[in-house]
């Protein structure tokens, strides 16, 4: 939905926003202009980019060129996993960072991941691999979402009657992923649902960073030199 690009752009850093859906680089590019425009600042139109684009269509031009590469809820969608990892690493200069979140545990398997376009949840130790199997020195893996997300994943499973069956609406799925959630949350909520009135669960949610007990993890990691 573009938050985190706007939440950069506000900030005054560069990067660019990539995705295969069209309503969700029209979405993030809409959040993007209106988070610049509101700075008063046009020159840094440019700072922040929202393209419609395939992670493996990226051009070698692009490789070691960033600083961090994040990837939010991103690879339980991609078939070859390991590859994707990989073609984030080439996009790092050496000592980059990659941070990635991933919805946690094989077990939790449900409706609701079939519905979202998922192909797998992961476990962190599998996770840890795959990631320094690609050249990089994990720094950190924290499970987040207790208490708040434990309570709305078990809402989803109940909402979500029946799975995704075939392959077209699960592709259809991913393309909205993310997108219509941001859709459906109304503006007052949005006045409650910030960073201020959510503080006392964000420090709640870090006393269980180093369990299990989450939905999913945040991966943080340095790209290893010659790598």
């Amino acid at each position: 939905s573009g938050y985190f690009l706007e939440r950069m752009a506000r900030r005054g850093l560069t990067g660019r926003g990539i995705d295969s859906s069209e309503e969700a680089v029209r979405i993030a590019a809409e959040r993007v202009a209106h988070a610049l425009t509101g700075l008063g600042a046009q020159k840094s139109l440019q700072q922040v980019s929202v393209s419609l684009c395939e992670l493996f269509d990226l051009p070698s031009e692009d490789d070691g060129a960033y600083d961090g590469v994040f990837s939010f809820e991103v690879l339980e969608h991609i078939p070859d996993d390991r590859a994707a990892i990989a073609r984030m690493g080439r996009l790092l200069r050496q000592g980059g960072r990659l941070v990635i979140s991933v919805p946690a545990h094989a077990n939790r398997w449900g409706r609701e991941d079939e519905w979202a376009g998922h192909m797998r949840r992961y476990e962190r130790e599998e996770l840890r691999e795959k990631v320094e199997e690609a050249g990089f020195a994990i720094e950190s893996v924290v499970s987040y979402g207790v208490p708040v997300l434990n309570v709305i994943h078990g809402l989803m499973r109940a909402l979500v009657r029946k799975p995704v069956d075939d392959a077209e609406r699960k592709a259809r799925r991913t393309a909205q992923s993310g997108t219509d959630q941001y859709l459906l949350v109304p503006g007052w909520a949005r006045l409650i649902l910030n960073d201020i009135a959510l503080w006392p669960l964000y420090r709640i949610q870090s006393l269980f960073y180093g369990t299990d007990q989450g939905v999913g993890y945040v991966l943080r990691a340095r790209k290893l030199k010659g790598a």
